[in-house]
C-alpha cells in the first residue's frame, strides 16, 4: 500500500516529452545561435563568468534571467526542479520547508548548506534554513554546489552548498520595482523595492508584506520583510573600494496544521486539509545586521571584512488545546556573531590565470529554549553555546592552457556547552511524621524561578576538511572535471538536547567525476556520477537499548548517483530543459538491505519556454520524484508503515511583457495531483492541490 492517492490527471508524457527532447535530440540540433548562460564558478557578485576547465564539481547557475522564466513563485519551488535537489514539506508554504541534495533525507536541514550573500542561514538548531524570509525577485543569481564547499563555506556542507546571490545597492539613476500578485487560498503579496545613488554613495530599500490562508486549515503564512543597504564606493586611488551596511529585518506569523492519519489522506480534499493542531503555531523575528569593506592592492591582491549579527526570537505553540495551551507555549531565542575575513590573490602567469584564498571565520552563538510552559512551573529551559574558529586556504592553478587544478584545506575548531534548568519554587525541607510515615515537608518556599539542574560539560571537537579536483578542457566547449571532498558536519545544539553519550562530529567524503558541455551552441549540458560515504552519520533514532536519541550511524552510509542535466535551445522561440536524477542511499552491511528514509531514488524534471511573440512567453515545468521510505522505517522496524507513493507536479505561466511592465499568469499543479513529501509512521503532511495567481510588476 502506498502513502498517496492517485493524481486527478497524469503528466508523465509531458516530463519525457521535455526531458528526451532536450537529451536526444539536442545534440543533433546544436548549431550557432545566441548562447545560453553558462556555467559560472560561485564567489563574489563581481566575479565573471569564467571558462569550462574552471569548475571541479557538478555546479549549477541560475541566473535572474532564469527566475524570471521560471514558473515558480517561491524559492523551494524553484530550487526543486534542479537535479538532485527535492523538497521536504510539512506546510505547503516556504516556512518549514527544507531542501534536500543528493538524497540527504530527513537530516537535509544540517546537512544543506544555504548561504545568502556569503551569510549562514542555517540556524545553530534542527530548524535549519528559513526560507521564506527571501522574495525570487530581489535575487542575482544562485550557485548550486554539489558535494563541495566545505573549504570555502565550512562544516554541514555535506550533500552541498546552495548560494544565494541577491541585488546590491549600485550608483546611478534612481530604479524602483514594485510587485503585486493575487491568488489561490486567499493569497495576496506585495513587494517594493528602490536603488539608485550618486557616483560614490547607493542606496536600495526593499518592503514586502505576504499573507496566504494556506492549503491546510491552520496552514497560513504571514510574511514581512524589509531591507536597508547603504554603500560607499571610495575613490579606488586609495584602494579602499567598497564599504556597506546592510540591515535586514524579518516577521512572520504561522499555523501548524500537522499531519493527517493515512485514511484521511486517502479520503479526499476536505480530509486531506483538515488538522487535528488548530491551535499550533507561531511567530518569528529574525534580525540580521551586516557591514563590510574591500581593499584593492591590485597585483598585491584584495582584502575583505564582513561583520554580521543576527538575532531569532520564535515563541510557538505545539500540542495544545484549550486545557494545555499554557503548557504548550514555548521560546526559542538565538543570537549569533560572526566574522569573516578573505585575502583573494589572482595572477595571470604566460596567460594562465592562477588564484590563492585565505580565510578566517569565527561564530559565536547562543541559543535558548523554553518548553512546558512559560514560567509555569516544571517548564524547561535549555541553553547553549556553539563557537566556531576556522581557517583555510583554497588554490585555483592552471598548468597548462585548458587545466584547472583546484586544492583546498580548512580546520574546524568547535566548542558547545550546554544546560537544562526547571522552573521550580526553592524550598526548605523539614522531616514530619504523617500517618506514621517519615516524609519532607516544604517551607520557607521562595517565588519560583529557573534553577539548573544539569550542565553538559564543554565539548571540543578540531576537524579538517579538504578538496582535490581537476577539470580539463579537451575540446571547444567539451570539459572533463573530478574531484574529491572530505565534509564534516557538527552536531547542533537541538541534537546536543538528547544525545547519545558517544555522540561525535560526522565525518564523509564525495568523490564524484563529470562532462560537461557549454560554449556558444543552442545545446548545453552535464552528466555527473558520484559516490558520497559518511563514516558515522548523526540521527535520531534508537540504541541497541531501544533508547531514542542524538546519536551516530553504527554503520556507515552510502550514496551513489548520477545527474543529468541539459538545455537545447531549438530555435529563437522554442527552449527546453531537463534535468534527471538517480541516487541509490544505502547503509553499509545493514540487515535487509534497507533505503535511507525519505529519499527518493529518482528526480526528474522538464521544462518547456515558448517565445510566442517577444512581448509573451509560456512556460510548463513537470516535476517527478519517486517513491520513498517512510520516515520512521528504521526507528520503528515493526512499523508496517507504507511508502510514500511517487508523485508528478506540472506547474505553468504564461507572462506578457511591455516597456517597463509584466503581467503574469500562472497555475501551480495544474494536473491536481495529490501527495506528500513526508510521512511518519503513516502520518502525512499534504502538499497543495491546484492552485493559480496573477502577479504584476512595473520596473523603472
Amino acid at each position: 500500500m502506498d502513502t498517496g492517492a492517485p493524481g486527478r490527471g497524469k503528466a508523465g508524457p509531458i516530463i519525457l516529452f521535455a526531458c528526451l527532447a532536450a537529451w536526444c535530440l539536442g545534440p543533433v540540433a546544436a548549431a550557432e545561435t545566441d548562447a545560453l548562460p553558462g556555467i559560472t564558478v560561485t564567489g563574489s557578485r563581481t566575479v565573471s563568468p569564467e571558462s569550462m576547465s574552471r569548475p571541479t564539481n557538478n555546479v549549477t547557475v541560475i541566473t535572474a534571467q532564469d527566475i524570471a522564466r521560471s514558473t515558480a513563485k517561491d524559492l523551494p519551488t524553484l530550487l526543486a526542479a534542479e537535479a538532485n535537489l527535492s523538497v521536504q514539506s510539512f506546510s505547503g508554504t516556504e516556512k518549514n520547508t527544507t531542501i534536500d541534495m543528493r538524497g540527504m533525507g530527513d537530516t537535509a536541514a544540517s546537512n544543506v548548506l544555504i548561504l545568502v550573500d556569503g551569510e549562514r542561514l542555517n540556524e545553530t538548531d534542527q530548524s535549519g534554513a528559513d526560507l521564506s524570509t527571501l522574495s525570487l525577485s530581489q535575487i542575482e543569481r544562485i550557485d548550486v554546489i554539489r558535494g563541495g564547499g566545505g573549504v570555502r563555506y565550512g562544516q554541514g556542507a555535506v550533500g552541498g552548498v546552495i548560494n544565494i546571490i541577491t541585488r546590491r545597492a549600485t550608483p546611478g539613476p534612481l530604479q524602483t520595482d514594485f510587485l503585486a500578485r493575487a491568488g489561490s487560498y486567499h493569497s495576496r503579496a506585495v513587494q517594493a523595492a528602490a536603488r539608485g545613488g550618486s557616483e560614490r554613495i547607493a542606496a536600495q530599500i526593499l518592503l514586502s508584506h505576504s499573507v496566504t490562508d494556506g492549503y491546510r486549515d491552520n496552514g497560513g503564512l504571514e510574511s514581512n520583510n524589509a531591507m536597508l543597504e547603504l554603500r560607499h564606493v571610495p575613490d579606488a586611488k586609495l584602494g579602499l573600494v567598497d564599504l556597506y551596511a546592510r540591515l535586514k529585518l524579518h516577521e512572520d506569523r504561522y499555523g501548524l496544521p500537522g499531519a493527517v492519519s493515512q485514511e484521511n489522506f486517502l479520503k479526499d480534499d476536505r480530509a486531506r486539509r483538515s488538522t487535528v493542531t488548530p491551535l499550533d503555531g507561531g511567530t518569528t523575528s529574525d534580525h540580521l545586521l551586516s557591514v563590510g569593506g574591500t581593499i584593492d592592492w591590485g597585483p598585491g591582491g584584495k582584502m575583505s571584512l564582513r561583520l554580521s549579527q543576527r538575532e531569532r526570537r520564535n515563541p510557538y505553540v505545539i500540542g495544545a488545546d484549550k486545557s494545555t495551551l499554557e503548557v504548550a507555549r514555548g521560546l526559542i531565542t538565538a543570537d549569533r556573531h560572526e566574522a569573516q575575513w578573505r585575502y583573494d590573490l589572482a595572477r595571470e602567469v604566460g596567460g594562465l590565470t592562477q588564484s590563492l584564498t585565505l580565510g578566517i571565520d569565527t561564530q559565536d552563538g547562543r541559543y535558548s529554549r523554553w518548553k512546558g510552559g512559560m514560567n509555569v512551573l516544571n517548564g524547561e529551559r535549555i541553553s547553549g553555546t556553539a563557537k566556531t574558529r576556522s581557517v583555510f586556504v583554497d588554490t585555483n592553478t592552471s598548468p597548462v592552457k585548458g587545466v584547472n587544478i583546484h586544492v583546498g584545506a580548512r580546520q574546524d575548531w568547535f566548542t558547545t556547552a550546554e544546560s537544562r534548568a526547571m522552573y521550580e519554587s526553592p524550598c526548605d525541607y523539614i522531616d514530619v511524621v504523617i500517618g506514621g510515615r517519615p516524609i519532607k515537608e516544604p517551607v520557607n518556599c521562595q517565588p519560583p524561578l529557573y534553577q539548573t539542574k544539569d550542565v553538559v560539560p564543554p565539548r571540543h571537537w578540531t576537524n579538517p576538511s579538504a578538496e582535490l579536483g581537476a577539470a580539463w578542457a579537451f575540446a571547444p566547449d567539451w570539459a572533463l572535471f573530478s574531484s574529491l571532498s572530505q565534509h564534516v558536519r557538527y552536531p547542533n545544539l537541538d541534537d546536543l538536547a538528547k544525545q547519545a553519550e558517544s555522540l561525535r562530529p560526522q565525518q564523509g567524503y564525495t568523490l564524484e567525476h563529470g562532462v560537461r558541455l557549454g560554449g556558444n551552441g543552442r545545446f548545453t549540458g552535464s552528466i555527473t556520477v558520484f559516490v558520497m560515504r559518511i563514516e558515522d552519520e548523526i540521527y535520531y533514532g534508537k540504541d541497541a537499548q531501544g533508547q531514542t536519541e542524538n546519536r551516530n550511524y553504527d554503520h556507515p552510509t552510502l550514496r551513489t548517483g548520477l545527474e543529468l542535466a541539459s538545455r537545447w535551445r531549438a530555435s529563437d522561440r522554442w527552449s527546453v530543459r531537463g534535468q534527471w536524477a538517480y541516487v541509490v542511499p544505502k547503509f553499509e552491511h545493514l540487515p535487509g538491505d534497507p533505503d535511507i528514509p525519505l529519499v527518493p531514488r529518482n528526480n526528474l524534471s522538464g521544462e518547456l519556454n515558448w517565445a510566442a511573440r517577444d512581448d509573451l512567453q509560456w512556460s510548463l515545468l513537470a516535476r517527478h520524484g519517486s517513491q520513498r521510505l517512510d520516515g520512521n522505517t528504521l526507528t520503528n522496524q515493526s512499523s508496517t508503515s507504507p511508502v510514500v507513493k511517487a508523485n508528478t507536479v506540472v506547474d505553468t505561466a504564461l507572462r506578457l511583457h511591455r516597456q517597463g511592465w509584466q503581467l503574469s499568469l500562472g497555475i501551480n499543479n495544474l494536473f491536481d495531483e495529490v501527495y506528500t513529501t513526508a510521512a511518519y509512521s503513516g502520518d502525512t503532511y499534504p502538499m497543495p492541490g491546484r492552485s493559480a495567481y496573477i502577479e504584476w510588476r512595473l520596473s523603472h
